[in-house]
C-alpha cells in the first residue's frame, strides 16, 4: 500500500509540474484573435456634441452587436488567460470602455448591460472623485460619481473600473507619468481597499515612454487612444491595446434606391448622403433578406456631410434591403434601415424592371418601335412602385 502511494504520488507530483509547461509552450504557438474595444467618450440622456454618445445609441449599438454576431463582453484578464495559458476566449469577445464616469451613467447603461449580460469599464480620474455624494466632485462641468457609489456599482457586477491617472493631464507632456499613474493607483488603492491593474490613457495615444512609465507603475492592461482592432496573441504588448474611437453626436442619413432604366446588367444605384454629423470613415453594407453576406458594399474613406454617395445594386434585388452605415472597421452601426418598395425611385418611365411577387424584379427591353415618335406624348407605364422622396431617418 505504501509502495502504492508512493507512485500516485510520483505521478501527480509529474502532471502538476508538467501540465503548466506544456500549457505554456502550447500558448507561444496560439493564433492571434481579434478582440473590438469599443471606446466611449461620453455617455448622455441627450445629444449635447460630438463628443458624447446618447443612451439611446449606445443601447442600440449594443443590441446590434448581441442580435447579429452573438457577442460576448470580457474582462481584460482573459486576455492574458488566453496570452500565458491558451484559456479559449468566446468566439465574437467584446470589451467597452467610457471615459467619463458621470453621475447619471449607471442609470444610461446598466439597464442595456443587464439585458444583454454584458459588462463595462469605466475610467477614473481620482482627484475627481469625491469620497461621498455630499462631497460630489465635477469634470468640465459633469458631475462625477462617488467613491461610495462606486462600490454599491461595482458590487452589482456590470460596471467595473479602472485609473486614468490623477488630475488628468497628457501624459505625453507631463513631467513625470509614472508619478501620475502610480498616483491614480494608490487613491483607487485606499479607496476601494483593492489594486486595480487596469488603466485607460487619458486624452491621446500614448508614446513608448509613456508605456514604459505604465509597466513601471505595474500596470498590467491598459487601454491605448489608437484607432484600430486589438488583436491579441503570444507577443502582444496588453498595457498597449487599440480601442475603436465610438464617434458621437447627431448622425442624419437619408438613402434611396435609383431604379436604372437603362442598363439590364444591374437594377439600379443605393444613394446615401450624411445630412448631419461629423465626417468619419465609413463602411456601407446592403444585406438581403436572411443574409449575412453584404449584398452592396463600399467603403468610404471619409463620409463627407452633405456628400452623396451611390453603389450599383445587381440586378437580382430582393426587398426589403438592410442599409447598414458602419464605422470603417464594420463593428459599430451607426445607421441602419430597411428599404422597401415605397423607397425606390425610378430614374425614367421607359425600360423599368417589373416587380414580382417573389420580392424579384425582371428587366423588360422593349423593341426600338416601342419607343414614342417624335411629337407625341409618352405613355407613363405604372408598375406598382411609388416615386417619392427619399426618407429622412
Amino acid at each position: 500500500m505504501r509502495r502504492f502511494f508512493r507512485t500516485l504520488f510520483k505521478v501527480l507530483l509529474f502532471w502538476a509540474v508538467a501540465l503548466p509547461l506544456v500549457l505554456l509552450v502550447r500558448a507561444r504557438f496560439l493564433p492571434e484573435v481579434e478582440v473590438p474595444i469599443l471606446h466611449y467618450r461620453q455617455i448622455t440622456a441627450e445629444d449635447i456634441g460630438d463628443h458624447a454618445t446618447t443612451a439611446d445609441e449606445f443601447e442600440r449599438h449594443l443590441l446590434y452587436l448581441c442580435n447579429l454576431g452573438k457577442c460576448e463582453t470580457i474582462a481584460p484578464q482573459r486576455l492574458r488567460q488566453y496570452q500565458l495559458w491558451g484559456r479559449s476566449l468566446p468566439h465574437y469577445p467584446l470589451i467597452i470602455v467610457i471615459d467619463i464616469p458621470s453621475q447619471d451613467l449607471p442609470d444610461l447603461i446598466e439597464p442595456t448591460l443587464e439585458l444583454l449580460n454584458y459588462t463595462a469599464i469605466v475610467a477614473l480620474p481620482t482627484t475627481f472623485i469625491g469620497a461621498t455624494p455630499a462631497e460630489r466632485r465635477s469634470l468640465n462641468g459633469v458631475p462625477l460619481l462617488t467613491w461610495e457609489e462606486i462600490r454599491e456599482i461595482e458590487a452589482r457586477g456590470r460596471i467595473t473600473f479602472a485609473t486614468a491617472t490623477r488630475e488628468y493631464p497628457r501624459l505625453s507632456t507631463h513631467v513625470n507619468p509614472f508619478n501620475e499613474i502610480r498616483a491614480g493607483r494608490t487613491d483607487y488603492r485606499r479607496a476601494l481597499d483593492t489594486r486595480n491593474p487596469v488603466f485607460v490613457y487619458p486624452h491621446e495615444a500614448s508614446t513608448p515612454e509613456v508605456r514604459a512609465a505604465a509597466r513601471q507603475a505595474k500596470i498590467r492592461y491598459g487601454f491605448d487612444r489608437v484607432n484600430a482592432v486589438a488583436k491579441v496573441g503570444p507577443h502582444t504588448d496588453l498595457t498597449a491595446l487599440p480601442t475603436i474611437h465610438v464617434r458621437g453626436g447627431k448622425h442624419i442619413f437619408s438613402v434611396s434606391i435609383l431604379q436604372n432604366s437603362l442598363d439590364p446588367t444591374y437594377f439600379g444605384e443605393l444613394q446615401i448622403v450624411h445630412k448631419a454629423g461629423t465626417p468619419m470613415p465609413a463602411s456601407i453594407r446592403a444585406y438581403r433578406p436572411g443574409d449575412y453576406d453584404p449584398f452592396v458594399m463600399q467603403d468610404v474613406p471619409l463620409l463627407e456631410t452633405g456628400v452623396e454617395y451611390t453603389s450599383k445594386i445587381p440586378e437580382d434585388l430582393t426587398l426589403p434591403l438592410e442599409v447598414c452605415v458602419f464605422d470603417e472597421f464594420r463593428i459599430i452601426p451607426y445607421f441602419v434601415v430597411s428599404l422597401g418598395r415605397g423607397d425606390i425611385v425610378r430614374e425614367s418611365t421607359y425600360r423599368k424592371p417589373l416587380f414580382k411577387d417573389d420580392g424579384s424584379f425582371d428587366f423588360v427591353l422593349p423593341d426600338e418601335t416601342d419607343e414614342p415618335e417624335a411629337g407625341t406624348d409618352a405613355v407613363e407605364v405604372q408598375i406598382g412602385l411609388p416615386a417619392g422622396p427619399a426618407p429622412e431617418i
